[in-house]
């Protein structure tokens, strides 16, 4: 492995890491992830992970060739992914600090639109390039937005309630 290479594998668990200890942190005491300097960590962490994941992808020691019909579903699934990233953060404004049930744009079908683009960035990206280790760091990734998932939905339903229970049943994951 080349040394560019693990640097930026170990960037991107490193920003794994954060991200999952800031949710953590939040599940303790919500008032002390109010933070702007605390949020702006995590919200660097989470772009060094965007960066890292696709720059490690292409550089993978352990390339394997990939059906290009496999390669391009790669690419349309990763463009999906990116358009409910980016586009959940639009409508929301900001990473964290929403006061409001959201319903409406992409999260009146999908509850969780932003994890669930970075599962399919986390899925496609590997088949695009052939990546092998790059799908291994992959699934950690995956397994951490499983929990930060779950943990929101705990979050929300012990802030909206029946509302949220009402709000889940009409939606997507």
């Amino acid at each position: 492995m080349s040394i560019p290479y693990l640097v930026l594998l170990l960037l991107f668990l490193l920003s794994v890491g954060i991200r999952t200890a800031f949710e953590l942190r939040k599940r303790r005491a919500s008032s002390a992830t109010e933070s702007r300097l605390l949020i702006s960590t995590v919200a660097v962490a989470m772009f060094m992970m965007w960066f890292c994941w696709g720059a490690m992808n292409p550089m993978d020691p352990a390339r394997v060739r990939m059906p290009d019909a496999l390669r391009w579903a790669g690419v349309v699934f990763f463009v999906l992914g990116l358009a409910l990233i980016v586009g959940s953060m639009i409508q929301l404004h900001r990473f964290e600090g929403v006061t409001r049930l959201v319903t409406t744009g992409f999260f009146s079908r999908i509850r969780h639109p932003m994890y669930d683009g970075f599962l399919l960035w986390f899925v496609a990206w590997p088949f695009h390039f052939g990546s092998s280790v790059s799908s291994l760091a992959g699934i950690v990734g995956i397994i951490n937005i499983l929990f930060w998932r779950r943990w929101e939905e705990e979050a929300l339903i012990a802030t909206f309630g029946e509302e949220y229970r009402t709000y889940r049943a009409k939606t997507w994951f």
